[in-house]
């Protein structure tokens, strides 16, 4: 039977649950033994690992030699050594795919995005804020590196003040006094975009989530669209930050009436025009990407940003089931790891590389 090291941050201290038994059930489906394993579970000089097993019903442990496809976590400068040893002796599924200042390059220039594509840059001094307001009015300055809505700033430009708004609080600057209040913002990695209305009718902030993963012929497929809805009068409409959820045939029905399955279907087309764009601008494979889109007053849709380790709690299922797929393809066709950087000959990884 093929197998699949599914590692994980820590050593298990409990029988696994939820949707890491999943992966571990599902794969038997498909004639795969997933196991789970941490780090410190590796014997590079013997080439094995020790992993928890699902057999007969009941979790064992053993030891094994390294499988070929290994489901691993997001490199970090502290994993980066241990990631280097193993991206010589497997394949490696999941791959950082940069910084924000990085990605909307890429989306600018592509073709497939360009329609899309919100106009972004890295802040270097307060002039290109300003500039910004005077052309959008409104305006959204986040971190370069940030993740789970964190950091994030709304401004919005009136006759001679200018409304700054988190989500903890609300301040008006005077224009003049604008550049001491961007200094924050001009010297520690952040972007500017456009602000996009996307509100409901009573004011809350919301964004689709476009969650795709690659399925068994490698090829990337839709998980599921859905709504992160945000609370009334704040920035962001993200769940890490006490939102919620809503389908999307719903909202778009309650907001654009008859045009609601339009731009649905127009979703479902990006769900793999996208991606599949996306992947060309990496040598190394992506399994999942979750794009955020904005959907203006008049129904058109804007990338906000793409994310390459998103996350799955509202689609355990589905996900699980696709990530599963992944796994398939991957140990089963040879060919598909050896078109990517991290390959049959086994070198370290772009991603990993770069935090050695």
């Amino acid at each position: 039977m093929n197998t699949i090291a599914i590692v994980r941050r820590y050593r298990l201290g409990r029988v696994p649950q939820g949707y890491l038994r999943q992966l571990v059930i599902l794969s038997q489906a498909y004639g795969l033994e997933a196991f789970l394993c941490a780090a410190e579970d590796f014997d590079f000089v013997a080439s094995t690992v020790k992993g928890t097993f699902f057999e007969d019903g009941k979790w064992v442990i053993k030891t094994v030699p390294i499988p070929r496809v290994i489901d691993n976590l997001m490199v970090t400068k502290k994993t980066a050594p241990f990631l280097a040893k193993l991206s010589k002796q497997a394949f490696l599924m999941n791959h950082r795919i940069g910084a924000k200042q990085t990605i909307y390059p890429l989306l600018k220039n592509d073709p497939v995005f360009k329609p899309y594509y919100l106009p972004t840059e890295t802040i270097t001094d307060s002039q290109q804020i300003k500039s910004f307001l005077d052309e959008y009015s409104g305006v959204i300055v986040k971190p370069g590196n940030g993740a789970q809505a964190v950091g994030i700033v709304k401004m919005t430009q009136q006759q001679e003040t200018i409304t700054v708004q988190t989500d903890e609080e609300t301040q008006t600057v005077t224009a003049s006094g604008l550049e001491a209040f961007l200094s924050d913002y001009t010297h520690n990695n952040y972007v500017v975009q456009p602000y996009i209305e996307t509100t409901t009718p009573d004011g809350m902030p919301f964004h689709v989530r476009m969650l795709v993963r690659k399925n068994e012929v490698g090829d990337f497929e839709l998980v599921k669209n859905y709504v992160e809805i945000g609370i009334l009068n704040h920035v962001v409409s993200n769940m890490h930050q006490g939102g919620g959820l809503i389908w999307l045939p719903t909202l778009l029905k309650g907001l654009f009436g008859s045009r609601g399955p339009k731009i649905e279907a127009e979703l479902t087309r990006m769900s793999t025009t996208l991606p599949q764009a996306f992947q060309r601008h990496y040598q190394d494979w992506i399994s999942a990407l979750g794009i955020d889109i904005a959907i203006d007053k008049q129904g058109h849709l804007w990338v906000m940003e793409v994310n390459a380790g998103p996350g799955h709690e509202y689609v355990k299922l589905e996900d699980a089931e696709l990530r599963v797929k992944a796994y398939y393809y991957l140990v089963s066709q040879t060919s598909a790891t050896d078109r990517f950087s991290n390959a049959s000959r086994y070198r370290v990884a772009h991603d990993v590389q770069r935090y050695l």
